[in-house]
C-alpha cells in the first residue's frame, strides 16, 4: 500500500518565491509540512529572519496550531494568496483576519484577496 500523497493546504507567493503548507490526512489527523521555494531579499524584507536554515527547508507539524506557528515564522498573511484547500478555507481565513486585527491594519486590502481565495462572503 502506498503512503498518502500530500496535498496543498495553503500556498502564498511573492516576487521571490512561494511558501507552501502541505498536508497529509492520517488515521491520527492531519500532518503538515512547510516548504519555501526561495529566501531572497526580494521575497522577505532584509529585517525578517526566517526560522529555518535555507532555501527549500522543510519543517513539520502534527496539528493546525503547530502548522500556524511554522507559517508565522514568515509574513505569510501579507503575501499573495494563491491556493487554499477547500477543507481549510474557513480556518485559514480566520487565521489571516486575526493577524490583521482590523481593516485599518490592512493597507493593501489583502483581506479581500484572502476572502476571494477562501470563498468567504464579503463585508
Amino acid at each position: 500500500m502506498n503512503p498518502p500523497q500530500p496535498c496543498v493546504i495553503l500556498e502564498v507567493g511573492a516576487e521571490g518565491g512561494s511558501i507552501t503548507l502541505l498536508g497529509v490526512q492520517t488515521a491520527d489527523g492531519w500532518r503538515f509540512r512547510l516548504k519555501s521555494t526561495d529566501h531572497s531579499d526580494t521575497f522577505f524584507d532584509e529585517s525578517h529572519e526566517a526560522a529555518d536554515s535555507g532555501p527549500n527547508d522543510s519543517r513539520t507539524a502534527d496539528s493546525w496550531p503547530a502548522a500556524l506557528k511554522l507559517l508565522d515564522s514568515y509574513p505569510w498573511h501579507r503575501l499573495y494568496p494563491l491556493e487554499v484547500h477547500p477543507d481549510f478555507r474557513e480556518i485559514v481565513f480566520d487565521a489571516v483576519a486575526a493577524r490583521y486585527g482590523s481593516k485599518d491594519a490592512d493597507p493593501w486590502d489583502q483581506l479581500s484577496k484572502w476572502r476571494d481565495v477562501c470563498g468567504m462572503p464579503g463585508d
